[in-house]
């Protein structure tokens, strides 16, 4: 039985510490939920000469450039086409209109574009179009999942062939829906029912709008994908999840295209720098998990921490502390691919970028205040600015792009602003129940 524990500051609540009892009720459905997921895909396996993938994504605008659309237009592309040279089969569950984006107007026209796409590139039987539908209950928060009218599991697969299924999150007047969480909340609980009714995809991919994966070293296209890359190591490594690391660009607005030379901000760069360096967190912008621990975490995630902006990092700490509470080397459960990386967008504007850095750390204390062990703790400012610094000269040598070191007195102007944002102790509360989440725009 799971218990939600409303915050109580009375005496009498003194001796319970709400955090503890949000860990073990996070922990205790997650747990019970892997047992009873990998039980129906064991008994509902297909036996595949090809296997197929499930895609998550969130999809929402921001403003009338539609940038979103454009992004994902090119990263759509892309992962079709990886996973056909990989020879895997993927199922897209699009959640669009996430809240309605910056208006219903703009959410509708998103969907549209994200229609035609789909109809360019899959065959018209291969796509699903799905309206959510809220819940017939009077007692309805952020935790809440709502209806996704879609029998996947009655649906025949056909093998060499991807399907796609369009989901419209509708708008909420308290905007419950609002952010994407609120998207993997109703994904996560969809998935637990199909996969109980026999849908059994061979593995989970999240994804973000502007997701393209790449390798470090190009050369290694020529042996495989970079998709293909994190599969064989989910399956051969015998790993729950396992991640790439981020790189971070700047997006064209107008046509959605990463801008790779231009330098982004310097918190930006410094977590990039440090993350190459070591472990940090599975990425919410591509992750590859087994099926039962991804729905069954995602689900558990939502439920008791549906304010939560960094459900990447949070997945990575259930997965941790679960390991730990089993005696399990937490490096046979989870790997970061040093190889391979995924584009991740960041804002032009410098203090937008720090802004958006500074929400996903307090997000992370708060998840950390929850499930402790294995935090994210940043290289000191001095260390940082040193790395920082390094990188721009060294992308400014050799003939390429003079930017990079012009960047650096603009980084030096950052300073204060870093200082009170990026090394501060505030944190999100994420487990309120109201109200509209993102870690790039609140906190």
């Amino acid at each position: 039985m799971y218990m939600y524990m409303e915050p109580n500051n009375s005496i009498e609540a003194t001796e319970v510490n709400p955090n503890e009892v949000l860990r073990e009720n996070i922990l205790e459905m997650y747990s019970e939920g892997v047992t009873e997921l990998e039980q129906s895909l064991n008994e509902n396996k297909v036996e595949r000469k090809r296997p197929r993938g499930c895609v998550v994504i969130s999809l929402w605008e921001e403003d009338e450039s539609y940038l979103t659309s454009s992004m994902f237009e090119k990263s759509f592309q892309d992962l079709l086409v990886q996973a056909k040279d990989s020879n895997i089969d993927l199922d897209f569950l699009l959640v669009c209109n996430n809240g309605g984006g910056a208006s219903p107007r703009i959410g509708e026209e998103m969907y549209n574009r994200i229609d035609s796409l789909l109809k360019k590139h899959l065959k018209e039987e291969s796509i699903r179009r799905i309206i959510t539908r809220k819940p017939n209950t009077e007692d309805i928060d952020a935790a809440t999942a709502w209806d996704i009218p879609v029998e996947i599991a009655e649906i025949d697969e056909r093998e060499g062939e991807s399907r796609a299924f369009l989901i419209r999150q509708q708008k909420d007047s308290s905007d419950l829906n609002k952010g994407k969480v609120r998207a993997l909340r109703d994904v996560s609980n969809f998935l637990y029912a199909q996969i109980v009714k026999g849908y059994a995809p061979d593995f989970v991919y999240q994804m973000d709008a502007e997701t393209i994966l790449s390798f470090n070293d190009e050369r290694g296209l020529l042996v495989k994908t970079p998709f293909r890359t994190m599969y064989d190591n989910l399956v051969r490594g015998k790993l729950t999840a396992v991640g790439t690391k981020d790189l971070f660009a700047i997006m064209e607005k107008e046509s959605g295209k990463p801008l790779l030379t231009t330098p982004v901000g310097p918190t930006q760069l410094g977590y990039q720098i440090e993350n190459k360096k070591k472990f940090i967190t599975l990425p919410g912008g591509a992750l590859m998990s087994k099926v039962a621990n991804y729905v069954s975490g995602m689900r558990a995630i939502t439920h008791y921490t549906p304010n939560v902006g960094v459900e990447d990092y949070m997945y990575t700490k259930v997965l941790r502390t679960d390991a730990e509470r089993k005696n399990i080397d937490f490096n046979t459960v989870v790997r970061s691919l040093n190889t391979t990386r995924h584009l991740n967008r960041t804002p032009s504007d410098w203090v937008a970028a720090i802004k958006q850095m500074s929400n996903w750390r307090m997000h992370a204390r708060a998840v950390d205040d929850i499930l402790p062990g294995g935090e994210y703790i940043p290289y000191d400012f001095f260390t940082n600015a040193y790395l920082v610094i390094d990188q721009r000269v060294r992308d400014s040598k050799g003939g390429k792009v003079v930017e990079h070191l012009f960047q650096i007195p603009k980084d030096l102007a950052a300073v204060p602003k870093i200082l009170n944002e990026i090394y501060s102790n505030k944190k999100a509360n994420i487990n309120d129940r109201y109200g509209g989440v993102t870690w790039t725009t609140s906190s």
